[in-house]
This record gives structure tokens, C-alpha cells and sequence, in this order.
């Protein structure tokens, strides 16, 4: 208790100081903070926009004439299941401005619940995702950069099939979005009344389905699924779970590997600012011990050895530390809230990719949080204790010579 009051006693005097030192150890913290919460937010941004594009499980019809709907009516009784999306696709559709601009592309009709999954994960930059009627389709910036049009204008979409017969649809751009072109691709997002009048299939004709778990973090619930429910259907449909499969899917490949350019940038960031903490606190330790050095010549002119003077200098880092870490997690809080309300969409297409969706995305994990806390806190106790021992060495001779 002596040494706690003494060290509280020491920081009280030196008032301006203390809270020089305080915001020191808050500033280098707030960015330790920051960084790890980035690496883990873009982590899991990149799993939700993965998640909201192509569900937890994705069943694909082996057939292109086989319809998926009595599977779906059978899996809507599981209750692991929060959510199954009726989809109808098909690709060599040919669609053409009226600027004249002309792509090949691929037609994705989807059930209305789809259209709040894609909100989830996209920014809309150009009208809106609210399809209500048949003739509208949304599509991605890139796509509609291509073709040259914005919300309001109108495409035509040409279908050949395989009988030969040219399918002709003109839609109305409902909405343009910022997606990403690993994942959205060159696609149009329609009504599934829309792409099964385009495709001239039955009404309840779909050949693709998204499934997404009330709890897609369960992987007991997610093995039993496709292990037992899913397999006795394997005849007929492809499942894919791509927590499974990450490496098969060339958005999370590329986002793999701008994730290990940012793991080896804040790494030597964190060397950096490590460096700049260690000897920070010890030169300030260092210089404070000089202006207390009548203090300390008292204390071992009297006998106090080295191990109990260091314990005031221990008490007054805990101090130091601990209201320096508190201030910079708020810091750290509070900088992440205002830069995960500013959108990268906009500056670049590849940012979406990089950042794993179109915001800078913050995540306080406890576990890294309690290690960037004990790893501060170790360094600083270090480095104290390290100022004291080099202030020995070079001035205790000295004073008790009389010098």
C-alpha cells in the first residue's frame, strides 16, 4: 500500500506530465486497437458479403430441365433453415442499350427475399433495389458502365434457345448498385417471373437455390444438413458451401491475398509503433528520474535497494498504462465509428474487393483486444524498468561519491 500511495503521490505532483504521458500511450494504443479490429472487421465483411450473394448452402440442378421446387418445399420444414431463395438463371443472353452499347450476360431471376439479402452487402449509388414489377432489372456499376446507362433507362435483352428461337425483353433499370466483378459478374438481377418468361419455362421452375441457417456459425447444424438432409438428393443437385471451399471462389482468393499484403503492412507498422512506445516511455521515465534524483540519492543512501524503488516506478506505470490503454480503446472506438461511415465504393471498384465490401469495417475482437493489452503493458513495465536500471548504472556512482 506504501508504494501504491507513494506512486499515485508522485503523478498527482506532476499533474501535466502524467497526462502528457497518458495521451503518449493513448495515441500508440488507439492505433495498435485499430489495426487489429481492421484485420478482423474486413475478415468477416468479406464473409457477409460472400454469405449474402451466395447463401450459406448453394444447391445447383444437375439438369437443366430438372426443377428444384419439391426440394425446396421439403427443406422448408427444417428448422436450422431461416430463409430459401428460389433462383432461375441462364447464361448467352445478349443485352443492348439504347446508346447501342452491347454485352454479353447472364440472366438472374430471384425470389423478392433476395432483394433484402443483396441491400445487406451492396451500396446503391443509382436508384433501388424495390423490383415490382416484371419489366425492371437492377444491375452492377460495372455492367452499367459498360452499357453506358443509368436508373431510369431501358435494355433489351436478347435470348436464344435451344430450339433456336430469339427471346426478346425490354427492361427498365430499376437500380444500379456497387458490387464487386468476382462476385456479381456481368449479370442482370430480375423478377423470377421475369427471367422464366425470358427463358419460356413453367411457373415454378427454378434450377438454383440459396440457403441460408439461422445460425450460419454452427457447423454441427450446418455438417448434419448436407450430410443427411442434402445427400440423398445427391443425384440430382451440386451443393456447395463455400466455408468449405473458400479457395474455389476467386473473390475470396483475391481478397486472400490483399488481406496478406495488410497483415505484413501492419505488421511492420506495429514494429514501428512498439519501437517508438518502448523507448518513448523509457526516455521519459529516464528524464523524470533525473528531475527526482535528490529522491532516489535519499531513498539509497539509506539502503532502499534497487527492487524496492522500482516498486513505486512499477505502481506509477500500471497507472500510466492503464488509463492511457482505457482512453485509447475509446479513441479507437470512436475514430473506427466516424471511418465506418465513409464509403470506398465510390473511390475505386478494387476497394470493394480489398476491403472485403464497400466500408472500412471495424471489429474489437476480446481475444486480440486482451493481447495487444498485455503485450502493451509487458513493454511498458519493461521499459521502466529498464529506464531505472540504465539511471543506476550512469548516475548512482556519481551521487553516492558526492559528486
Amino acid at each position: 500500500m506504501f508504494y501504491f500511495l507513494w506512486a499515485a503521490k508522485n503523478l498527482y505532483r506532476n499533474e501535466k506530465k502524467t497526462i502528457e504521458i497518458i495521451f503518449f500511450i493513448a495515441i500508440i494504443s488507439m492505433m495498435f486497437f485499430m489495426n487489429f479490429a481492421f484485420l478482423d472487421g474486413s475478415q468477416k465483411q468479406m464473409k457477409e458479403t460472400t454469405r449474402n450473394f451466395l447463401g450459406d448452402i448453394k444447391l445447383d440442378a444437375r439438369s437443366e430441365n430438372y426443377s428444384l421446387s419439391k426440394i425446396k418445399k421439403e427443406l422448408e420444414s427444417e428448422k436450422e433453415i431461416a430463409t430459401i431463395i428460389s433462383e432461375y438463371s441462364f447464361n448467352n443472353v445478349r443485352v443492348i442499350s439504347d446508346n447501342g452499347y452491347s454485352r454479353n450476360s447472364s440472366i438472374k431471376g430471384y425470389s423478392p427475399n433476395y432483394f433484402a439479402e443483396l441491400d445487406k452487402s451492396v451500396e446503391w449509388i443509382d436508384g433501388n433495389s424495390s423490383i415490382n414489377k416484371p419489366n425492371q432489372v437492377v444491375i452492377e456499376r460495372s455492367m452499367a458502365t459498360k452499357l453506358s446507362v443509368s436508373a431510369g433507362d431501358k435494355i433489351t435483352v436478347e435470348f436464344k434457345t435451344e430450339q433456336g428461337a430469339v427471346n426478346t425483353a425490354v427492361y427498365k433499370v430499376s437500380g444500379i448498385f456497387i458490387g464487386n466483378k468476382y462476385i456479381h459478374k456481368n449479370s442482370l438481377f430480375v423478377t423470377l417471373e421475369s427471367a422464366r418468361n425470358l427463358g419460356m419455362v413453367e411457373d415454378n421452375f427454378t434450377n438454383h437455390l440459396k440457403i441460408y441457417l439461422k445460425n450460419p456459425n454452427n457447423t454441427v447444424a450446418l455438417s448434419k444438413l448436407v450430410n443427411n438432409k442434402l445427400k440423398k438428393f445427391d443425384k440430382l443437385i451440386y451443393v456447395k458451401v463455400w466455408q468449405w471451399e473458400e479457395d474455389s471462389i476467386q473473390f475470396t482468393q483475391i481478397f486472400k491475398y490483399s488481406r496478406i499484403f495488410f497483415i505484413i503492412l501492419i505488421s511492420l507498422t506495429s514494429v514501428v509503433l512498439f519501437v517508438v512506445l518502448f523507448f518513448g516511455i523509457q526516455n521519459i521515465f529516464y528524464l523524470t528520474f533525473t528531475k527526482r534524483s535528490n529522491e532516489i540519492s535519499v531513498l539509497s543512501t539509506f539502503g532502499m535497494p534497487f527492487l524496492k524503488i522500482y516498486k513505486t516506478i512499477f505502481w506509477e506505470t500500471i497507472f500510466l498504462f492503464s488509463f492511457g490503454l482505457l482512453c485509447g480503446f475509446l479513441f479507437s472506438l470512436f475514430v473506427s465509428s466516424l471511418l465506418g461511415n465513409v464509403s470506398f465504393a465510390q473511390v475505386s471498384e478494387e476497394m470493394v474487393v480489398i476491403l472485403g465490401g464497400s466500408n472500412l469495417k471495424f471489429v474489437f475482437e476480446l481475444n486480440a483486444f486482451l493481447w495487444v493489452v498485455l503485450f502493451l503493458f509487458v513493454s511498458g513495465l519493461y521499459a521502466s524498468f529498464h529506464s531505472l536500471r540504465k539511471y543506476f548504472k550512469l548516475e548512482i556512482r556519481e551521487m553516492k561519491g558526492g559528486i
